[in-house]
């Protein structure tokens, strides 16, 4: 069985050949980051708001409305058809169960 050798407790010429690659390795300059650089100038931003409460695209609005009611709907339906197969889901579970 090889054994590799061990290094004493007071150091040898490899652990100080290796210490000194260390420090010389420490004296290399490192290259720039090739990441590309995320700042950017600043921009102002404009924003002109208006408070009108009347709707201006009223067919726009009354689209949106009907559609989150039709998606409601189709919500409620999908809740009754989840309550009614755990129904028969039991069902089916007391059926095999007198089998």
């Amino acid at each position: 069985m090889n054994v590799p050798p061990t290094i004493p407790f007071g150091g040898t010429g490899a652990a100080n050949e290796g210490l000194a690659n260390i420090s010389r390795l420490c004296e290399v300059p490192l290259s720039p980051d090739p990441s590309p650089s995320i700042h950017i100038n600043p921009v102002a931003v404009e924003y002109a708001t208006d408070f009108d409460a009347r709707f201006h695209d009223r067919t726009s609005f009354v689209a949106a409305l009907s559609k989150y009611l039709e998606e409601a709907a189709d919500q409620a339906k999908m809740v009754m058809l989840l309550n009614s197969s755990v129904y028969f889901l039991g069902f089916l579970k007391l059926m095999v169960n007198l089998s």
